[in-house]
């Protein structure tokens, strides 16, 4: 095969001489040994296991075994058999604050319970009798303005409007008794004094005039109001 820069007269039969030159070179290469021994040593099946060592330790393990053995049978036995001694002396665990709490705690009970007698034994400020008579004369009162008063919404004969006041009177005179008769007391105070029954010349009798208002000339109108008092009270 001509050297490089030679002229050949086939190419491409110039190639194929090129590369099987450099497989062979390469096959060579991978063929030859190293004059320098760079691998890894060969390793020793004693010098991996070390059963001196496994060894050392097993019996280790097993000295550490029997004596845990042996303490726990002897504490089984402590645990079974009972104590050679007779004076037990049992402790219970006590807070250090107990004494200070529990004085405080009768404190407390002692402050309740003298509370509880002042709450017992005070007075009231305000008088049930007082307010039940304030209660019943402003009732009287009431009845008395609704009386004399004229309601124009809703227009109730006279007959029958005394008659409802009268019913109502009587009822409230029985329940006025029954409760007298069932308490056994009768205090003056809370009830009111009877009204006497009015008599012929003390009666009062109301007569309003109708009057008119005439209107003058510049145009103001005529009106009529007439109003009716009743001739004669309810006796009540």
């Amino acid at each position: 095969m001509p050297g490089p820069g030679f002229p050949v007269a086939n190419k491409i039969l110039y190639k194929y001489e090129q590369d099987r030159a450099y497989r062979l070179h390469r096959q060579k290469v991978n063929a030859s040994r190293p004059t320098v021994k760079n691998k890894q040593p060969k390793k020793y099946p004693h010098l991996i296991l070390q059963l001196k060592k496994i060894q050392l330790e097993e019996e280790r393990q097993a000295e550490v075994d029997h004596e845990n053995r042996l303490l726990l049978q002897k504490m089984s036995k402590i645990m079974k058999e009972p104590a050679l001694v007779d004076s037990w002396n049992e402790y219970h665990t006590k807070s250090l604050n107990l004494p200070q709490r529990e004085k405080q705690l009768r404190e407390i009970q002692m402050e309740n319970i003298g509370l509880a007698k002042r709450l017992e034994h005070t007075r009231p400020v305000i008088r049930s009798d007082e307010l039940e008579g304030e209660y019943q004369q402003k009732k009287y009162l009431q009845m008395l303005w609704n009386e004399n008063s004229k309601d124009y919404d809703m227009v109730i004969p006279r007959h029958q409007r005394y008659r409802q006041l009268r019913k109502m009177k009587e009822a409230e005179l029985a329940k006025e008794r029954e409760e007298k008769e069932a308490n056994g007391e009768d205090d003056k105070k809370e009830s009111l004094p009877p009204i006497k029954k009015p008599s012929e010349s003390q009666t009062i009798r109301y007569n309003a005039d109708t009057y008119r208002s005439t209107r003058s000339d510049n145009g103001d109108k005529e009106r009529k109001k007439q109003s009716k008092i009743p001739a004669r009270l309810l006796d009540i």
